[in-house]
């Protein structure tokens, strides 16, 4: 699946949240990167939380490294 669904039950919405891996959250990582700009060159899923919440290095960024 590439787009989140519109309207998810609560048990998809958790099947989502809970099950999805970085591979199935991409297409929909580079869509807000196109739309906001962000020339992101890794990017990283964190599981601590309960929501999906991922990590995004920028090139700029990363010249510092």
């Amino acid at each position: 699946m590439s787009r989140l669904p519109t309207d998810p039950s609560y048990e998809l919405a958790c099947d989502i949240s809970d099950n999805w891996v970085l591979d199935d959250w991409r297409p929909i990582l580079d869509t807000i990167c196109i739309r906001h700009g962000i020339n992101a060159i890794h990017m990283s899923q964190n599981f601590e939380g309960t929501n999906p919440v991922f990590e995004l290095t920028q090139a700029s960024s990363a010249r510092g490294l």
